[in-house]
Formats: C-alpha cells, sequence, structure tokens
C-alpha cells in the first residue's frame, strides 16, 4: 500500500531515472547544508538574551501561523495532499528559503554601504539609514522571491502528481510563504529588540499576521505557485512561468519601493528645512 502511494508520488518525476535522482538528491544535499550551516551561524552569533527573545517570537509565530494554516488545509479538503508535503513546503519557506536569502542580501547590502562610501553626499541626504533604504526596495523583494519560487518549482517538477491544477499551487505557494513569515517575522522582532531594547511582538507578528496570516509573503508566492498550477492547464507554459515570477517580484517588491520612496523624499525635505531654517536664523 505504502509503496504504491510512492510510485503515484513519483509518476512521471526524474528522481526515478537512477542518475538524474542522484544528481538531484545530491544538489538538495548540498542546499540543506548551506542552509543548515546559515542558520547555526545566526543562532550561534546571537547572545543569549537576543536568543531567548528569538525563541519567544518564535512560538508566538507558530501559534499565530495555525490560523493560516488551517485555512490551506481546509483549502486542500477536495484532494487531500500528503501531510508531509505541506510540511516540507512550510518548512522549505521558514528554513531554506531565509537561509539562502541571508546571505545574498547582506552581501548586496555590503555593496551599497561601500559604494556610499564614494557618494558622502546621498548618505547626507538619506541619513544614517540610507543602505537599508537602497537595498530593502531592490535587492530583498528580488531575492526572497525567487528562493522561495524556487521550493514552489521543486514541487512543480519533481513531484508533478501532486500538483495538479491552480488550487494545488496556490496552496503550496501560499505554504511556502507563510514559512517564510513564520521564521522572519521571528528575527524582525530580534532586530528590533537588538536596536532599541524593546521586543516589538505586537507591530512586528501583528503585521506580518494580517489578514488572517494569508497577506505578504504567502500571498506572493501563493499567487506565483497558482500561476503555475494555471500553465499545467494551459498550453502557454513559459508565457505563464515569465508572467508569474515577474508578477511576484513586481507585486513584493512595489509596496517596499513606496515606503522606502516615501522615506526617502520625507528625509529630504527635512533635511531642506533643516538647511533653510539655519539659513533664515543664522546672523
Amino acid at each position: 500500500m505504502m509503496r504504491s502511494g510512492y510510485d503515484r508520488l513519483l509518476m512521471g518525476s526524474p528522481l526515478r531515472r537512477s542518475r538524474v535522482g542522484k544528481a538531484i538528491a545530491a544538489a538538495l544535499l548540498v542546499i540543506l547544508a548551506f542552509a543548515t550551516l546559515v542558520q547555526l551561524v545566526v543562532f550561534t552569533g546571537m547572545p543569549p538574551r537576543l536568543l531567548g527573545v528569538f525563541l519567544r517570537a518564535l512560538a508566538l509565530s507558530s501559534l499565530l501561523a495555525l490560523v493560516p494554516l488551517s485555512i490551506l488545509w481546509f483549502l486542500d479538503r477536495r484532494e487531500r495532499e500528503s501531510p508531509w508535503l505541506f510540511a516540507a513546503a512550510f518548512l522549505w519557506g521558514g528554513l531554506i528559503a531565509t537561509a539562502l536569502a541571508l546571505p545574498f542580501n547582506t552581501a548586496f547590502f555590503k555593496l551599497v554601504d561601500e559604494w556610499l562610501t564614494h557618494h558622502p553626499m546621498l548618505e547626507v541626504i538619506l541619513g544614517p539609514e540610507a543602505p537599508l533604504m537602497l537595498v530593502a526596495p531592490i535587492s530583498a523583494p528580488i531575492v526572497e522571491e525567487f528562493v522561495k519560487a524556487l521550493g514552489v518549482l521543486l514541487l512543480f517538477w519533481l513531484l508533478r502528481p501532486e500538483f495538479d491544477n491552480m488550487r494545488d499551487g496556490l496552496v503550496y505557494g501560499a505554504l511556502v510563504g507563510l514559512g517564510f513569515t513564520w521564521y522572519e517575522a521571528a528575527l524582525y522582532v530580534v532586530n528590533v529588540y537588538a536596536k532599541i531594547g524593546v521586543a516589538a511582538y505586537g507591530l512586528q507578528l501583528g503585521a506580518r499576521y494580517a489578514l488572517f496570516g494569508l497577506g505578504g509573503h504567502a500571498l506572493f508566492t501563493g499567487l506565483f505557485g497558482a500561476s503555475l498550477g494555471f500553465a499545467l492547464q494551459t498550453r502557454q507554459q513559459m508565457v505563464a512561468h515569465s508572467r508569474s515570477h515577474i508578477g511576484a517580484c513586481a507585486r513584493h517588491c512595489g509596496p517596499h519601493a513606496k515606503q522606502r520612496a516615501a522615506a526617502v523624499c520625507n528625509t529630504y525635505e527635512d533635511r531642506r528645512r533643516q538647511a533653510a531654517t539655519g539659513e533664515r536664523t543664522d546672523p
């Protein structure tokens, strides 16, 4: 019985071919090892006080994640998928996608920080948060959407019998995005605590679990997965794939870009007013 279930799961999968299956398994092991190493670096780099805040935030995030997980489980009730696939999609977003995105975001942040040292006037205009204001609307959306989409694409490619239509794609994509939110929310709580000494559980968790936890990352990656499901149901596969990923990046980048652009404009206006006031008050 169990064997027949696995046979159906791997029907038409490249994993059934010995050489290809071994190569894919080796690549996945490398990704898993890299993600494990990154997470260990994150944990070991936290002082005990910050680690305690992180674990409390992660526990609260886990409780809040039960609501959207229940909704996604209900949506999949007519053709129930394997629970371990649910867990794999969620943990890809939570532990692997976050680990893959972190080094690239950090490297881009350092690159922009170094670039600003050669353009000091821009840093004067934008203030001390200039690197973050420039990196957030560019690097984070593109990198994060790519690593999350990679998990959905792997399910789509390797386990095609479990990926039947738009609803399956929406559920799997939302699970990956929800996993990302689950882990990222705890990291944001720690970052705020490290800066100002206050653990903003309500602000960070509340903002990320608005709309029953199905906004933000869950929405963006869910739409990407739904687009893959639509591609499976149509013959225009390449067009659907391209549009879905570009659309996900645009939907993720848009709110960040607007927020950061508004912050840049406000900062510039404040400094211009301060300069003007200083000129008028000088004797």
